[in-house]
């Protein structure tokens, strides 16, 4: 802690700037947007918000009059909706002859009786679909709209929260169960969960392709995007089932040097119980911060001025609006990434101090086991202006790649008159933007972790260390690097899969599935993405912990051995694990015969832990 400088003051100020401003913007949206402004729809007669503008406050649901009501032939008005304080309700007897209450709707001028109908995310009535198939996909098929389809099933999500609840605890069961095996028994945890990811994603997959009939289309929402999404995440299952067995094929012979590895970042996190702690933070910030800042940009979204009829809305902001969405944006994602810094240095930090707890005889000394506590601190108090300058990278990238999605989806509307150029042109940006933010978010770590070993370079002067370090020592590290990467890309399909065929069960239940519950899911599928999203994002802040464990060992190693011409201080097992990589590398280029190896396939990773 004492050879730790405050680094890129000047970065410290702005980002503190930064987020003054933001909190302004953010409260500006709190003060002037209201969110019914985009969920609630527009009667005909006088443009009026239900539940929303005067004289229609207490009347939430927008109903669309009949056009033509016989018996069970229902044609609706789409161009003639009204606000109701609620749903007609009602059923047919034997005869084919309705009970509805309440009988009539006064608003509708043409025909005012009215039809048994459900309400639909709480805001909308839509024809009874047990009786009126056709008006119920002549409704939706005029909601069909990709942005009203989303915001309106983004409305509808919130329904689903108690589900997202449970898939973001048993995520977290699952991952600490995970770290808890890779202690054990690593190589039997592998094989299983590459096992189970492929088999639920065959499954999932199989599911999604050939299953047809009523049943599917309730899990699509009964929009037009409903067929081409279902195939769409049929394929991709399949795909992802293929790039678990591809991932395991191609590092399947390097299992052992795999485990040992691991195994080595295992011990680091198990000697430290915060460590084990800091998965859990890091996912449940990031979750409660993203929910934040959705809620706030549609609050800020609301702001504009709002034309339209029923469920088709049109927004229109002006120029000063459109700056403060960007600046919401960026700062939002700047947020998330300072987080994901954060964890990463804290991390970085613990991992270091345990490094030099070794003194040169070998023999471990006594760690602070809340060392990634203290690292949080000194992250903040020291280096803050060095982080924030990462994320902010990190930030401006993955804001254009919004950006021209945004762009990429609206041309892709123009249908025919779209130009195949344009489209290409932005495909291949929207490519190179990624592989950018890849790179950057790679060359960031190290540069918080050469940061946190040494405690006074800056974040040009880490990057600049972090290159001779690389070009030094690539090989091996790439070598070791590589090998983590079967763990996480594992254990992340089998927790992501578990979880999502926990919540594609659980969604099925009466109380999410039944139109006329208060908990009714509309588009379930949109929930179980959702809680993939979230399984995934606490699985990958679980596998992240030994990606930043397993280069800060590495690095460690390199700086020790680049000042006193050899590794003194690192631990036993980490200086034979490095050694044996070497040798690997050297034997893959020619330049040392087998039997040179302490490492063989044959071989365990027992004998890096002799003794320790």
């Amino acid at each position: 802690e004492d050879s730790q400088r405050c680094t890129d003051p000047v970065c410290a100020m702005t980002f503190t700037v930064s987020m003054c401003l933001f909190v302004c913007v953010v409260g500006y949206a709190y003060l002037y947007g209201d969110v019914r402004v985009i969920f609630n729809g527009i009667d005909h007669t006088e443009k009026r918000l239900c539940g929303y503008s005067p004289g229609v406050e207490d009347r939430p649901y927008l109903y669309y009059c009949p056009k033509e009501l016989v018996g069970r032939s229902l044609t609706v008005d789409v161009d003639y909706p009204v606000c109701l304080a609620a749903c007609p309700y009602g059923n047919f007897d034997a005869n084919n002859q309705s009970t509805v209450t309440p009988e009539t709707v006064p608003e509708c001028k043409t025909i005012s009786d009215a039809y048994p109908s459900l309400g639909l995310v709480h805001k909308y009535c839509v024809p009874n679909q047990a009786f009126f198939a056709d008006a119920y996909t002549q409704v939706h098929g005029n909601i069909a709209n990709f942005e009203d389809t989303a915001l309106r099933q983004i409305d509808g999500l919130k329904y689903s929260w108690p589900v997202l609840l449970l898939t973001f605890i048993v995520a977290v069961i699952l991952g600490y169960a995970y770290l808890f095996m890779l202690k054990m028994s690593v190589r039997f945890l592998i094989w299983g969960c590459v096992v189970v990811s492929v088999l639920a994603l065959v499954a999932g997959g199989a599911y999604l392709l050939f299953k047809e009939g009523l049943e599917m289309d309730v899990m699509l929402g009964h929009t037009q995007y409903g067929p081409m999404f279902k195939i769409a995440l049929g394929v991709l299952c399949f795909v992802l089932a293929a790039l678990v067995v591809l991932v395991a094929c191609c590092c399947g012979g390097n299992v052992a040097i795999s485990t040992a590895c691991i195994q080595t970042g295992t011990v680091v996190i198990w000697k430290m119980p915060a460590m084990l702690l800091s998965p859990l933070i890091k996912a449940a910030t990031k979750a409660l911060l993203t929910i934040l800042f959705m809620h706030g940009f549609l609050k800020l979204w609301s702001i504009a001025k709002v034309t339209g009829t029923g469920m088709h809305k049109k927004y229109e902001h002006t120029p000063q609006q459109w700056g403060l969405i960007m600046f919401f944006v960026f700062n939002a994602y700047w947020v998330l990434e300072m987080c994901t810094a954060v964890f990463q240095f804290s991390c970085a930090y613990a991992v270091a101090k345990y490094y030099r707890s070794f003194a040169s005889s070998g023999h471990h000394q006594a760690v602070d086991s809340c060392a990634v506590l203290e690292g949080t601190r000194i992250s903040v108090t020291k280096h803050l202006g060095s982080i924030s300058f990462g994320a902010a990278i990190i930030a401006v990238f993955q804001v254009t790649q919004r950006i021209m999605e945004y762009i990429e989806r609206k041309e892709a509307q123009l249908s025919e008159d779209s130009n195949p150029c344009i489209r290409g042109c932005l495909a291949c940006c929207l490519g190179a933007c990624r592989c950018m933010e890849n790179i950057m978010a790679f060359i960031n770590k190290n540069a918080y972790i050469d940061i946190a070993v040494t405690g006074d370079h800056n974040f040009c002067r880490a990057i600049r260390n972090v290159a001779h370090v690389i070009i030094d020592f690539g090989p091996a590290m790439a070598l070791l690097n590589g090998a983590t990467v079967i763990f996480q890309v594992v254990g992340m399909a089998a927790i992501t899969s578990i979880c999502g065929t926990m919540a594609f069960f659980v969604l099925r239940l009466e109380k999410f599935a039944d139109p006329s519950s208060d908990w009714h899911v509309e588009s379930q599928t949109a929930a179980v993405v959702l809680a993939c999203v979230v399984a995934l994002i606490v699985s990958w802040s679980f596998m992240d912990i030994f990606d930043v464990t397993t280069d800060t060992l590495l690095y460690c190693y390199a700086k020790d051995k680049l000042t006193n011409g050899a590794a003194v201080g690192a631990p036993p097992n980490m200086r034979r694990l490095y050694e044996d990589a070497e040798a690997r590398v050297k034997m893959q280029q020619g330049e040392a015969p087998r039997d040179r190896m302490k490492y063989s396939r044959v071989g365990t990773a027992s004998h890096y832990y002799t003794g320790h």
